[in-house]
């Protein structure tokens, strides 16, 4: 089990992958501090608000394991946390197909006539024996097209399958997503989570009505009193 623990909250979220996950905090003052805290622990690696997450009673750390998603239209715009899991798959796939040998062979002579060049200027320089396939995929600037991937609803879709397949992080969290997406497509992002088995987390400003069928909610009302809703 993954949980979710912060000293902003007097419980701990735990996360349950047969349900969507939300936390809808009525307290305007506390929803920004919770979402600060997110965005410091998760996109910048900063410790903000005693905020932890554990993996079966052990300590995993935040900013590798989470993903926090506040523009629906820009999934794709910062793609590093996402790039990662998909190249090492793709990796895995090349050795899985070809030999070893076979990149060696092909780079030694990009590598030799390199190293031809650096020679010839006067530094003590320093550089990788071989290339291997994350770094080549680097190179060709492999990515997702943010022109085609410009619908949020698809962008979700996109995203979820991308988790589940590439193992990208052990929580994704969505900011206000109930401001963004109507009830039916809620439903449907809902469905496709649950299908997929994967962490994730709406932490909502929205008194939106719950959907009992898939949410497993924490409500925190304007006087801070915090009620599940299972």
């Amino acid at each position: 089990m993954i949980e979710l623990c912060t000293e902003l909250l007097d419980e701990s979220i735990k996360f349950n992958i047969n349900k969507v996950n939300v936390l809808e905090i009525n307290n305007k003052e506390l929803f920004n501090k919770v979402v600060y805290a997110l965005n410091k622990n998760i996109n910048t690696n900063e410790y903000f608000g005693e905020m932890y997450l554990y993996e079966k009673n052990e300590e995993i750390d935040l900013n590798r394991n989470c993903m926090i998603i506040h523009d629906f239209y820009n999934i794709f715009s910062n793609q590093t946390k996402i790039l990662k899991g998909f190249y090492d798959d793709i990796e895995k796939e090349y050795k899985f197909n070809y030999e070893d040998e076979t990149i060696i062979s092909l780079q030694k002579p990009l590598i030799k006539s390199v190293r031809d060049i650096l020679i010839e200027y006067d530094y003590e320089l320093t550089q990788k024996e071989t290339i291997e396939i994350k770094d080549l995929l680097k190179i060709m600037d492999v990515r997702f097209d943010v022109n085609y991937y410009d619908k949020p609803l698809e962008n979700v879709f996109l995203l979820i399958d991308l988790i589940a397949n590439f193992k990208i992080c052990k929580v994704l969290i969505f900011v206000n997503a109930k401001c963004f997406f109507t009830q039916e497509e809620l439903v449907e992002i809902y469905k496709m989570i649950v299908y997929k088995r994967i962490n994730v987390l709406f932490v909502e400003y929205y008194k939106g009505e719950s959907n009992k069928a898939y949410e497993n909610k924490v409500l925190i009302d304007e006087d801070f009193d915090e009620f599940y809703i299972n």
